[in-house]
């Protein structure tokens, strides 16, 4: 799988942010299944808010998570193992509908709430050794638009790309390694966010 690439079809859909291996797609689903997840996931998923270890300290993330997934699957990162609940009938309904438009193995759910405009992630890279040396993630975007941001690990500027709700962003090839990426915190008023980044863990 370290040769995928998203099918034609759907690059035909998307563009292709800034000519690396991020593809985004604005209007993945129509408004009202966008809708309808966003309300089921603020209503129906068990949300937590997680305490993490880096570089030695300990500190509670500033966004909720909740982690569903197939059977024996785990996820290893930040110091912390976290296996999935069992899939819920409607996260694996959109997980089967990634999978079938992205050709492409998805069996983890890590799902992202940000609350408000204070609530956000860090610059990171997503190369944790489960999801193996290339990994592809797709995020699905619910709620209110916010700036995703990518930057060279080599160093330079950051360029930002706003996720609009019902979109999809699929990470592939060498983003990992060759990038960061991160949802700045901003001073807007800004309703909640969920995104839904499917992963693929190599058991």
């Amino acid at each position: 799988m370290d040769a995928y690439e998203p099918p034609v079809d759907v690059q035909g859909e998307g563009i292709r942010f800034d000519n690396q291996d991020f593809l985004y797609v604005e209007h993945f689903v129509k408004t009202a299944t966008a809708t309808s997840w966003l309300d089921y996931c603020l209503r129906d998923i068990d949300w937590h808010r997680e305490s993490v270890t880096m570089f030695g300290t300990k500190y509670r993330l500033p966004r909720l998570t909740a982690w569903y997934g197939d059977k024996d699957c785990a996820y290893h990162y930040s110091g912390t193992t976290r296996e999935g609940e069992p899939w819920t009938e409607c996260l694996a309904e959109i997980c089967g509908l990634v999978k079938r438009r992205l050709c492409y193995p998805f069996n983890f759910l890590l799902a992202n709430r940000y609350r408000s405009g204070s609530d956000y992630v860090g610059w990171h890279s997503d190369d944790e050794r489960d999801m193996g040396s290339r990994p592809v993630i797709a995020s699905v975007s619910l709620g209110a638009s916010r700036v995703f941001r990518v930057r060279p690990r080599s160093g330079g500027k950051s360029k930002g790309l706003l996720l609009q709700h019902g979109s999809l962003l699929v990470m592939w090839g060498d983003s990992q390694r060759l990038f960061k990426h991160s949802v700045p915190k901003t001073d807007q008023r800004l309703g909640e966010r969920i995104n839904l980044t499917y992963r693929h863990i190599v058991r």
